[in-house]
């Protein structure tokens, strides 16, 4: 099977999942320019970098979690929910898709994915979802408390709909949530937002820049 046809039968299995059980970006950063000799990144960057909201979270296994214990690797940060029908397997596949894109690299990016949704997204829930897609992917979840602030700084929106009964027990809604991805650098600097839909090769190309060129700690 290609890599396109793994990539679609993945995105297609997770969304039938979730629907059993968009969004707009928020920017406030410059588009990069092209100068001579300098590279252009695909995605807004901020400049100077600004440093990055801690995600004091749970992960899947139920550890807490720190940006701090990360330092090194370029971070992909996404925020979605494991219910999430299209936006979210679409974006991890595509997080796949740039890990593979990286070769020996990838063991230099951490894919971290973070619940707007707690009440449904326990810890071993995204475990299982998340081995869809790739089981170093980390994923974390919290109170309402503790993910409140963290929004606010990544300038998440998330707006629960009605919901529903379903078979299993657990009532079913979606949530309306931004959908914007995200790039930390080595140093824990927020650096790159793309917009939903930024083609793996473009990432991996920023991704890469990043990786040539750390910044100073």
């Amino acid at each position: 099977m290609k890599p396109t046809d793994r990539r679609l039968a993945v995105v297609a299995g997770i969304a039938a999942l979730a629907l059993l059980v968009g969004g707009i970006g928020i920017y406030f950063v410059q588009q990069s320019r092209s100068t001579a000799g300098e590279y252009a990144f695909t995605g807004g960057s901020w400049d100077p970098p600004h440093p990055a909201t801690d995600l004091a979270l749970t992960d899947q296994n139920g550890q807490p979690f720190s940006l701090a214990d990360h330092r090194g690797k370029v971070i992909l940060l996404y925020f979605g929910y494991t219910y999430c029908p299209d936006y979210c397997p679409t974006t991890l596949a595509d997080f796949q898709q740039v890990k593979q894109d990286l070769g020996e690299r990838a063991n230099e990016v951490e894919v971290v994915f973070v619940s707007i949704d707690p009440a449904r997204d326990t810890p071993a829930r995204l475990k299982e979802y998340l081995t869809f897609f790739d089981p170093a992917f980390i994923g974390l979840t919290g109170t309402d408390e503790q993910l409140t602030p963290i929004l606010r700084d990544y300038y998440v929106t998330a707006t629960k709909g009605d919901a529903t009964p379903s078979p299993s027990g657990t009532p079913f809604y979606l949530v309306s949530h931004s959908t914007s991805l995200y790039a930390i650098d080595q140093a824990g600097n927020l650096r790159l937002t793309w917009k939903y839909g930024t083609s793996p090769a473009d990432i991996t190309a920023d991704v890469t820049h990043l990786l040539d060129t750390p910044p100073a700690s």
